[in-house]
């Protein structure tokens, strides 16, 4: 049957059955009508536009953006309440578009529709307490829908305004505590079971490498966020944390009183709860569920703070209270005593750390350099900037530069701002160095905060010069007629001993580079080493002093300076080396290793001291043939006499053999063998080998 004859056929039978008039053909677009069809079209609206918004071709979203401006601009007062919404979803969601191709017109076409009051201030804060009360079970279902839901929520929020937000979100105490406990349930940390095998009673050594301090802005992302499997996701998430937190400031005529107060008590009331736990019994602190909740609001109420602090119109004595309150809780939360070294306390550690940053940042170089900013944070910063644990230990080092940076401590001539940073507040150092050292039995971290100090800063320099009281205040300890009563700690202060050591070391041999420098210029018109009674021609000083770096004076002040500082250096030098020579022959294992080297490196010192000194010696000899014989405020005949290492040598020499001797068991205890053979070994190197020689 042909198709014509087929279309008669069902022709005559619908005739057969209605009589169709062409009158039925006319459509009549009266209320009725609209009624009718309205229904029909938002069904076909919201089954077809929403879904394209996911296409993956850019031209298929942006038009579908296009067609959803449309209807908002011209079909608003007529389409139901669901499908304004879902138009309005659709916009705010392409706006963010990975592609600056969609995105770029869909801001221009969302602000062009605001001017035009055809965005429905009511439908967008619905959306708001929508999407912000779902974000969390969004979320954890579809990391691909959450990545729009953030973006939407993202542009709504910055739609509506610091002010309106205020209104919306934070009127009654219900919704306050709703927002924060919806934000706090997306920072959810994954757990981490760590196995560590925890080391027996023994002595550790352990170089705990250079702390390295990255470029990052804070805050910065945490790790091991469960539900932001994308940097980009977490970024979109810190902005809408930043923007509640500039609401929390903003002005309103509804709700006047600031609202950042009560919203920063809910955050730091899970670091109280920690904080009042027995954190030896409670099962929560011991499975690192407290940690991981407490994180989560430390995050929050960081990212919120930042918000506050770059926000254009703020309250500076208001915020500088609050930041007050806050850095408070902070630096007094007893997670500073948490072990490191379990990952739950470090990711604690690490957020609390970058709370200081941020308040040091936000509020700028005079709170750092006025206020009691550095007088709290800075020592817990030092402190952990020894930490073995290096995601601890980076953090510590990363908050310090950016602290020292924007308090404007660093120089482009500083290698280190942090060192600056420590030198500039050294009294605050020393005093808490000192603390540490004088109540070793309160503070067993005393060894990795003077390796952070006099290693990690780059302040050994100033910091040798300052530590030198305290540290012979502290070697009293030790001495014979106290040793038994403190020697539950002697580990604890040779450790403490072997970084000053170390930093004296350090220190000695950058002076005899600049002694051997300045020498070798001297005895290269000056081989010999002149008489007492020797002039020096002017011939001769003019051709010196071509070849100095500086004039006669400025050379001969130096070379006093630098014998000055080596003279105190070998005292206190010297001063640990009688206290601590006698614990080579301890019964203690640990204590003979540490004591072997840290002795090592007096001997160390001694020698490039004695050979700095006796460079100096030279140089100003020559230089007061030429000024005169009062010239040099001592005598140079025993500039150096203090320095020789061996007699030293010698008064060491039967401590070694004791500690090398059957008595302590030698050949099932190698630690504190090797350690006492690297000793000898310095011993024969510094004297010339001739001690070895007459003792063997």
């Amino acid at each position: 049957m042909s198709l014509q004859k087929l279309q008669t056929s069902v022709l005559n039978d619908q005739m057969s059955t209605k009589d169709i008039s062409e009158r039925s053909f006319n459509v009549k677009r009266d209320g009725e009508w609209l009624r009718n069809t309205a229904p029909r079209v938002e069904t076909a609206l919201l089954a077809t536009i929403p879904p394209f918004v996911s296409s993956a071709r850019s031209s298929v979203r942006l038009a579908a953006a296009k067609l959803a401006g449309q209807v908002l601009q011209h079909c608003s007062d007529v389409l139901g309440l669901k499908v304004r919404r879902k138009m309005l979803e659709c916009l705010l969601t392409l706006s963010g578009d990975s592609w600056t191709q969609v995105s770029m017109p869909v801001l221009e076409d969302l602000r062009s529709l605001d001017k035009l009051g055809c965005i429905n201030t009511d439908d967008l804060e619905i959306l708001i307490k929508d999407d912000l009360s779902t974000l969390a079970d969004v979320l954890r279902q579809d990391s691909a829908a959450a990545a729009g839901h953030l973006q939407r929520l993202c542009t709504a929020l910055e739609f509506t305004g610091p002010s309106r937000l205020k209104e919306i979100l934070f009127i009654s105490p219900s919704s306050r505590q709703s927002l924060c406990l919806n934000v706090v349930q997306c920072l959810v940390l994954t757990s981490h079971v760590s196995l560590k095998e925890r080391a027996a009673k023994a002595v550790h050594l352990i170089d705990l490498g250079d702390a390295s301090a990255s470029t990052d802005t804070l805050p910065r992302e945490p790790p091991r966020l469960q539900y932001f499997p994308e940097s980009s996701m977490y970024t979109k998430f810190a902005t809408i944390l930043r923007i509640l937190g500039q609401a929390t400031i903003a002005e309103s005529d509804v709700l006047v009183e600031p609202q950042l107060v009560p919203i920063a008590q809910f955050f730091l009331g899970a670091l109280r709860d920690g904080s009042e736990a027995d954190h030896t019994g409670d099962a929560l602190v011991m499975a690192g569920a407290w940690q991981r909740n407490a994180t989560a609001h430390v995050i929050a109420l960081n990212e919120i703070i930042h918000g506050v602090l770059i926000a254009n119109h703020i309250d500076r004595k208001y915020l500088t209270q609050m930041c007050g309150l806050i850095l408070e809780e902070y630096v007094c939360s007893e997670v500073w005593e948490l072990d490191a070294l379990n990952p739950d306390n470090a990711s604690l550690l690490r957020a609390i750390m970058e709370g200081l940053g941020v308040i040091g940042q936000g509020l700028g170089t005079d709170y750092i350099r006025t206020s009691s900013f550095l007088t709290s944070a800075l020592c817990p910063l030092l402190d952990r900037l020894g930490e073995n644990s290096a995601e601890v230990r980076d953090t510590a080092a990363l908050v310090l530069t950016s602290i020292a940076i924007r308090g404007e401590y660093a120089s482009a001539a500083d290698d280190s701002p942090i060192g600056r940073l420590v030198v500039e507040n050294g009294d605050y150092v020393v005093d808490m160095l000192s603390r540490h050292i004088r109540h070793l039995d309160q503070h067993p971290r005393t060894s990795q905060l003077f390796a952070a100090v006099l290693r990690r800063t780059n302040a050994a320099r100033s910091m040798v010069r300052l530590l030198a009281e305290p540290i012979r205040s502290a070697l009293r300890t030790l001495s014979i007629t106290s040793r038994n009563r403190y020697q539950d700690h002697s580990r604890n202060f040779l450790l403490v001993t072997r970084e000053y050591c170390r930093a004296i070391v350090g220190e000695v041999e950058s002076i005899c580079t600049k002694s051997k420098s300045v020498v070798g210029a001297v005895q290269k018109y000056h081989p010999e080493e002149p008489d007492s009674d020797d002039e020096l021609t002017e011939i001769f000083v003019d051709e010196l002093s071509s070849s100095l770096s500086e004039d006669i004076e400025g050379t001969r002040t130096n070379c006093i300076s630098r014998a000055r500082l080596l003279q105190s250096m070998v005292v206190s030098s010297l001063e640990i080396l009688e206290t601590i020579g006698g614990l080579l022959e301890s019964p203690d294992a640990g204590v003979r290793s540490l004591a072997a080297r840290s002795c090592a490196l007096v001997m160390q010192s001694l020698g490039k001291a004695e050979s700095a000194l006796k460079d100096e010696k030279y140089t100003l000899k020559v230089l007061q043939s030429y000024n005169g014989l009062d010239s040099i405020p001592f005598d140079l005949t025993s500039l150096h006499k203090e320095a020789r290492v061996l007699p030293h040598v010698h008064d060491m020499w039967p401590h070694v053999v004791s500690s090398l001797s059957d008595k302590n068991r030698i050949s099932i205890q190698p630690e504190p063998f090797e350690a006492t053979l690297q000793l000898l070994t310095t011993m024969a190197i510094v004297s010339g080998g001739g001690v070895i020689s007459k003792n063997k």
